[in-house]
């Protein structure tokens, strides 16, 4: 187990690389100024399926997933990446003003809630990253202009890579915290499959 300083430094300096990284693909590939209006929306949906998702024994289901790829399809690497990212910080702030309210579980510590949320940034903005690297080396071309058999074989390693990246970054942040939550956690990958895998074939 890691003591908490190290783990929330850990955590924000990691968010912050990728945060580095993807100002990067940026400035190489700016996203064209028409995404503004569907990357606005696809950021309210993410926020909100981060924000009303449904609790496990260690962290929660949700259909953040699928409004993740559906905004990478739609969008593409860039634009999808920000939208999750900045969703995901503004779930932390929600967290921080009305987590009562919204029946959502408390951090009275700030520091712990800031590095939960540098964490949920990283595996969710890696996790589109990563995807999106994998779906174009097999030919795949976000945005998606159609669909034909040719893209199925991308869309699902897409998934996979998303869904892979996503659940082992987790298991990585709260194994730092406690090894009986991560077997707890790895415990509960059938049912994250079940809610989160199962949409995206849908």
């Amino acid at each position: 187990m890691m003591k908490r300083e190290h783990r929330i430094r850990i955590a924000v300096t990691t968010s912050v690389i990728v945060l580095g990284v993807l100002i990067l693909l940026t400035i190489q590939t700016p996203p064209d100024g028409s995404h503004a209006v569907p990357g606005f929306i696809f950021g309210v949906l993410l926020l909100l399926t981060t924000t009303f998702g449904v609790r496990l024994v260690e962290g929660e289901v949700s259909l953040l997933p699928m409004t993740s790829l559906a905004a990478y399809l739609v969008m593409g690497a860039v634009p999808a990446a920000w939208a999750a990212l900045l969703a995901t910080a503004a779930h932390g702030l929600v967290r921080s003003l009305w987590a009562e309210q919204l029946g959502l579980p408390q951090r009275p510590d700030p520091r712990e809630l800031a590095g939960l949320t540098a964490a949920n940034v990283t595996m969710h903005t890696a996790s589109i990253l990563l995807g999106d690297l994998v779906y174009r080396s097999l030919g795949g071309a976000a945005p998606l202009a159609g669909f034909d058999l040719s893209v199925v074989l991308p869309l699902v390693c897409l998934a996979l890579t998303y869904l892979v990246a996503n659940y082992s970054l987790a298991a990585l942040y709260i194994a730092a915290r406690s090894l009986d939550a991560v077997r707890d956690y790895v415990r509960s990958i059938p049912e994250l499959l079940l809610y989160e895998g199962c949409p995206m074939i849908v």
